[in-house]
């Protein structure tokens, strides 16, 4: 483990702000306990994300050597994996949104790439890494399908902000929503104590602000931090998705939180439709098409 990469890892950690499934947490929160702790850690199993692919319209793989170096004829889609919890860098357990975006701007510089298949499979991640989406956003060129089969929080916050349709994979695993931001910390006084450490706080007088919400939440008053971070973030993102999916039903928890089937997340207009890898091409390709046409 690269020591560049815990310290990422903790940075993001540290930043303490988090647009993530629920059921996840559970999951990662022992993981980054032992981080922080230094303790050694068997990072939970999630499935590699492999990098650029690259698909004809029949959904065969094409030689990606053949595409950079402009070897081929054919035209084609470039599928790029967000797959697992997101941070804004890459390193230590994840692929970050930092590797995400570099993808899909270098598949977008490639003359025979007419379309990008941002495949997901995630629970969400740092608040922070969903910046990167919002950066990228107005830099894209060519048109981007999400196909997705967990999008919850920040990824569908990412999904809403660059695609330009978002289509499931299934109707078995497939689940979008979890709109909505938390934060989690533990307070480690008493483990501290009990291994003897006192630890002293002390401020300078001019910095009466410094860190309050953080140490009023920790004696359990919450007002502070949720009305100056978890508020601010929460009415950004779903004023993003508003602005994404402006024929969105706002059914109750559709923007506060809950996560749904595809069926019932194409219902409420929260995805465009219902597909597989097959299908979303097809759909990469048609808006590329019609992209060309109205000079995207």
């Amino acid at each position: 483990m690269k020591i560049m990469d815990v310290n990422k890892a903790l940075f993001e950690i540290s930043r303490g702000e988090w647009a993530f499934h629920v059921d996840s947490v559970s999951l990662w929160l022992p993981t980054a306990v032992n981080l922080i702790e230094r303790n050694a850690i068997e990072l939970p199993t999630t499935p590699e994300s492999a990098g650029i692919t690259f698909l004809n319209e029949s959904g065969k793989a094409v030689s990606a050597m053949d595409v950079i170096e402009e070897n081929t004829r054919q035209e084609v889609v470039a599928v790029v994996s967000a797959i697992g919890p997101m941070m804004k860098y890459s390193g230590l357990c994840t692929k970050g949104a930092d590797s995400l975006i570099n993808e899909m701007k270098l598949a977008m510089d490639l003359p025979a790439v007419k379309a990008v298949i941002l495949n997901i499979d995630g629970p969400g991640g740092s608040v922070s890494a969903v910046s990167a989406f919002q950066e990228f956003q107005p830099q894209k060129t060519k048109p981007i399908v999400a196909l997705v089969d967990l999008c919850a929080s920040a990824h569908y916050w990412a999904a809403c902000l660059i695609s330009d349709h978002i289509m499931a994979r299934n109707t078995i695993s497939a689940e979008i929503g979890s709109v909505g931001v938390m934060v989690s910390f533990i307070d480690n006084r008493e483990a501290l104590k009990e291994k003897g450490y006192k630890v002293h706080e002390i401020f300078a007088p001019e910095s009466e602000h410094k860190n309050k919400a953080f140490l009023l939440a920790r004696e359990g008053k919450y007002d502070m931090i949720q009305e100056d971070y978890l508020s601010p973030s929460a009415k950004k993102f779903q004023a993003d998705v508003r602005a994404a999916r402006p024929n969105l039903i706002e059914e109750v928890g559709v923007l506060t939180g809950k996560t749904f089937k595809a069926e019932l997340a194409e219902e409420y207009n929260m995805i465009d439709s219902i597909g597989n890898m097959g299908k979303a091409v097809e759909r990469a390709l048609l808006l590329a098409e019609i992209s060309e046409v109205t000079n995207y």
